[in-house]
């Protein structure tokens, strides 16, 4: 929200965690967006300690670009971007 770039977002609650949605949802999103929105490319931001999500965004094919600090909470953030163009 109030980024430059297409973010993608999703959550689920804790008794959901760990079925494996995310890894379903994710890389259906980012088709969505790249081959019918025309988007060129999709971020994703996570906490660090998030490692599912880490998870679920390598197997999108998600590219880490490096860790920013936040500048709505001041906590460190790593930012992933998935670009189809950059695949292969």
């Amino acid at each position: 929200p109030g980024g430059s770039e297409p973010e993608i977002i999703y959550m689920f609650g804790q008794p959901w965690w760990g079925q494996g949605y995310a890894g379903e949802v994710v890389p259906a999103m980012l088709r969505y967006g790249t081959e019918q929105c025309g988007l060129p490319r999709v971020m994703a931001t996570i906490a660090p300690e998030n490692v599912a999500s880490q998870r679920v965004a390598a197997r999108a094919d998600m590219r880490f670009e490096g860790e920013i600090i936040d500048p709505d909470d001041g906590l460190p953030t790593r930012v992933y971007f998935y670009a189809p163009e950059s695949e292969g």
